[in-house]
């Protein structure tokens, strides 16, 4: 099979089963095709025309046996998915499943695209420009209350990764003890809007704390280079970034009530419901890849240096795969251990919709169920 990806440029680069061009895009792609799922329904040309041939060959006392019939050549299901940024460990476990061929395996055609964060994410995948997404799954609640008619069908950080970095061996110990000291952010981002509800909760304000508000790429610099005293980020990337230059550890968002979803797959309700196979195949090659990403961490940021090379994470790939490593922590809350990865728990959602609809991101009355959907995802 010979699948492709668009760069941001609108080139398509062919790749040959299972790997990937090496051109950083953005695509606007709405995948179709028949549903491929490797076992032949009744009747189909692979299993019913078979059946008939053998049944017409027995009719007539001298009938010589019939020739088996060849299987009809399956089509791959074209899909378009939408990644959270440019090439790194956030989507690495993807990067690996496309440079396996494990896509491929599966019946799939898959165009990867690189994103710009898991606001725009949610958004393009909400307006129907891709099949599925993989973001952060609380900016796709937030987009399905905007009126965006997306559900998470899959959730890998079931644990909040969101966080406020501080050095190790810090005096600062909680929330209160950041009263007076300067702590970096970025107002666009995902920690934004819940920062009132965090402060307060930890019995303190935000008029009490020194925020800083930085562009994105302005964040990490600013505090490995010691011109803040924390930062508000996810805490794998950032503590894996800053191991070498500022050994940091940090105060969980979930620890103060905020138990919000992480990183996770997503579709319209449209998608899910005339496409469920493809979704079903997708939501299975993606967890087999998280959960090899997380036990050969070193594999999963060599395929997106090999898929990716002018992303050129040769230059940081020690630290990309502290990343991954990191990222396994994130990957289990207490109600989905033992579960599963990718089962998502009722209970842990509706703390986060009680979260959002707190912090005012939310109109109250919304119900977990709303939101996401185990259908797609093995059960144990």
């Amino acid at each position: 099979m010979i699948a492709r990806r668009l760069g941001r440029a609108g080139r398509s680069v062919n790749y040959r089963s299972g790997w990937l061009g090496s051109v950083l895009g953005v695509v606007l792609v709405v995948g179709c095709g028949p549903a491929a799922t490797g076992t032949s329904a009744p009747g189909s040309a692979s299993g019913g025309a078979a059946s008939s041939s053998a049944t017409a060959a027995g009719s007539g006392p001298a009938a010589a046996p019939a020739a088996a019939a060849a299987p009809a050549a399956v089509t791959p299901q074209k899909v378009s998915l939408r990644l959270n940024w440019i090439p790194s460990a956030t989507d690495a476990p993807i990067q690996l499943a496309a440079h396996r061929g494990w896509f491929t395996e599966r019946g799939l055609d898959v165009e990867l695209s690189d994103g710009n964060g898991s606001v725009v994410a949610v958004q393009t995948v909400g307006a129907g420009k891709f099949d599925v997404g993989h973001a952060n799954l609380s900016n796709m609640a937030m987009g399905r209350e905007e009126g965006l008619p997306l559900r998470s069908v899959a959730g890998y950080f079931r644990k909040s990764d969101l966080g406020v970095i501080i050095p190790e061996g810090s005096a600062i110990q909680t929330p209160k003890d950041l009263e007076g000291k300067s702590v970096v952010y970025t107002a666009s981002s995902l920690e934004s809007p819940f920062l009132d509800a965090f402060f307060r909760n930890a019995g303190t304000s935000r008029d009490k704390v020194n925020m800083i508000a930085v562009d994105a790429s302005a964040k990490n610099p600013t505090y490995f280079s010691g011109r803040a005293d924390a930062i508000i980020s996810t805490v794998p990337a950032t503590t894996a970034q800053a191991k070498n230059v500022r050994p940091s550890t940090a105060i969980l968002f979930a620890d103060y009530g905020l138990p919000l979803p992480g990183y996770g797959l997503f579709a319209t309700e449209d998608t899910i419901k005339s496409r469920p196979e493809m979704v079903r195949a997708v939501v299975e090659v993606i967890t087999r890849a998280y959960l090899y990403a997380s036990e050969h961490p070193d594999e999963a940021i060599d395929a997106v240096i090999a898929e990716r090379p002018q992303a050129d994470l040769s230059q940081v790939r020690d630290v990309q795969i502290l990343n991954v490593q990191y990222a396994t922590d994130y990957f289990y809350s207490e109600r989905t251990r033992g579960k599963a990865l990718g089962w998502q728990s009722e209970e842990d959602w509706a703390d986060a919709v009680r979260a959002m609809t707190e912090a005012g991101l939310m109109k109250p009355g919304r119900q977990a169920s709303e939101f996401f959907t185990n259908d797609y995802v093995a059960s144990r």
